[in-house]
């Protein structure tokens, strides 16, 4: 596997055992194309708490918060611009207060705006983003799906 491209992967959590697998989305398929409701396999829905807790818990295991991603009410990811604005000011109250600095400026500043997405950055994974979807983008899947993996089930995410 080419570890010098950005791997796009989909995320599944298989329910009766409580456990990771990541699959190639190279097609850049819809998340629910990869479900299998009758094996209990699905794609993960992140709500901004869990890609904020995982944000944390990244920072926790050594790894760097680039930033945020969010979207609106309807899910639809925000502007280029907007996003560098608000990922600039969360990533700053993060910084200083962690989770509940981000907790604050959704409640007010922001209400309405929901976090869709974190990159986070570290020398072993590299630069890695995670979506509310499940949609991950990396370079190392198999050191990704390790990262998360231990992550999911320290969150209560798995």
């Amino acid at each position: 596997m080419n570890t010098h491209t950005m791997q796009h992967v989909q995320l599944l959590i298989h329910e009766d055992d409580h456990e990771l697998e990541a699959r190639l989305n190279p097609d850049d398929d819809p998340p629910v194309s990869f479900e299998q409701s009758g094996e209990r396999v699905y794609a993960p829905e992140l709500g901004s708490e869990d890609l904020v807790a995982l944000a944390a818990y990244g920072r926790n295991d050594g790894m760097r918060v680039q930033g945020f991603l969010f979207c609106d009410s309807r899910m639809q990811l925000l502007d280029e611009r907007t996003q560098g604005e608000y990922s600039a000011a969360v990533l700053e109250e993060f910084e200083a207060r962690g989770e509940a600095g981000v907790r604050a400026v959704l409640n007010t500043d922001l209400r309405g705006i929901y976090v869709c997405g974190v990159d986070l950055y570290s020398s072993d994974v590299r630069k890695i983003s995670v979506m509310s979807d499940g949609v991950v983008r990396s370079k190392k899947v198999r050191e990704t799906l390790e990262f998360l993996s231990s992550a999911f089930k320290s969150l209560s995410i798995l």
